[in-house]
């Protein structure tokens, strides 16, 4: 609250939109963080509009397509690889342009928003090819990776992964690698690697976040961490002793919208390791509990990842303990209130599909409806695909 009051006084006292720009970065970093995403990405629009980089609030496929045409036309007979040599942008303007764009990609990835995110994407992608280099272009190419998975094949992504890095590295500055951390170990770097090697850059990631003053994305970065320790099954006890410190800190640095992503792996935790009548479960459960109840009475759109998120692993524990018909019902809720789950290739869409399919399974067992064995056999071919294109994590 003080930091607005703040921005209020820089926004009425400047005298130039530049004077404006900081101040308004970090008004929209808090609307975001109490969870007032709609409000916060109409601001973010709104600057992006004012920098000369306007940006439809429900921009129409074949707009999305002809940004994709556009910025394959500017790589072309350009290797990926000199996208680690291009010039030092020069523009004042430009740098603050992709800054606000990097802050709309990761608002819009919290609600599902499968339009505004792509362009975002590719503008943040053309920027760099046309102006050069600043502290956001790995994280750009880490983005336009991530968009080669809906358009392009695996293998190309997870090259442009592996770019992002390179790229990072070579940076004086380290204001890239929360970013960029975030979207490559998420969507990029488990395509051909092991997804347990994920973790430790995710949580340096965090550290170097909260040190330089990147504190969303060392936030998301660090919820990154808690979902891929979820589905590595790391050692049960200690999991849960780290998963509640994260909720913690994430309460300090007052994310609450990343801290709502959190809740459910926490009380997950505490579930599987039977303390059911501990302080730990009775806290979980009371802030689980709550952030239902906030979200019941959201509007749909504003949901967005936190309801499929603590509904998927609510269902997930249920399997688990062989309540299936919970289980079942928590599943139907979700997708009735999140019918668009995210389509690239997050990992938790590989770990929510092969779960959704054991369900499937043994409902029919119990049951024996032929629509959920179509379901589960459904998912077993996708798996089989995924292993023949070479998806590592999904050879179990």
């Amino acid at each position: 609250d003080l930091s607005l009051r703040r921005c209020l006084e820089i926004h009425r006292h400047a005298r130039s939109l530049e004077d404006k720009l900081a101040a308004s970065y970090i008004r929209i970093e808090v609307l975001f963080s109490q969870k007032k995403i709609f409000e916060a990405i109409q601001s973010c629009l709104a600057l992006l509009s004012s920098l000369g980089e306007p940006l439809a609030e429900k921009p129409a496929s074949f707009q999305i397509l002809a940004e994709w045409r556009k910025t394959k036309a500017m790589m072309k007979g350009l290797k990926p690889e000199s996208l680690l040599s291009l010039p030092t942008m020069q523009c004042h303007i430009k740098r603050h342009t992709q800054r606000y764009l990097s802050l709309l990609v990761n608002m819009c990835f919290s609600v599902i928003n499968d339009k505004i995110l792509p362009m975002a994407i590719l503008k943040m992608f053309q920027n760099a090819l046309a102006f050069g280099n600043c502290d956001l272009t790995p994280f750009s190419i880490a983005g336009y990776g991530m968009l080669c998975t809906f358009l392009g094949s695996c293998d190309e992504a997870a090259k442009y992964g592996r770019l992002a890095i390179q790229l990072c590295e070579k940076m004086e500055s380290n204001i890239c690698i929360p970013s960029t951390y975030a979207i490559v170990y998420s969507t990029l770097h488990h395509l051909r690697s092991p997804l347990l090697e994920g973790i430790e850059p995710l949580l340096k990631a965090y550290r170097v976040g909260v040190a330089n003053g990147e504190v969303q994305y060392a936030a998301t970065s660090t919820a990154i961490s808690v979902s891929m320790g979820f589905c590595c099954a790391l050692p049960l006890k200690s999991y849960t002793e780290d998963v509640k410190n994260v909720c913690d800190q994430l309460k300090l640095l007052k994310q609450e919208c990343t801290w709502s992503l959190v809740v459910p792996y926490w009380r997950a935790a505490v579930d599987l390791t039977g303390a059911g009548s501990g302080e730990d479960w009775t806290i979980a459960r009371d802030v689980f509990d709550n952030l239902v109840a906030q979200d019941n009475i959201a509007q749909d759109g504003q949901i967005g990842l936190m309801w499929r998120n603590y509904h998927m692993v609510t269902y997930i524990v249920s399997y688990i303990f062989n309540n299936f018909d919970a289980a079942s019902q928590k599943r139907k809720t979700m997708n009735e209130r999140s019918k668009q789950g995210p389509k690239s290739t997050h990992f938790m869409v590989y770990f929510e599909m092969f779960f959704s399919g054991l369900l499937d399974f043994a409902l029919y067992r119990k049951r024996r409806r032929w629509a959920e064995l179509h379901r589960a056999r459904a998912i077993t071919k996708t798996f089989q695909r995924l292993v023949k294109e070479g998806a590592v994590n999904c050879m179990g």
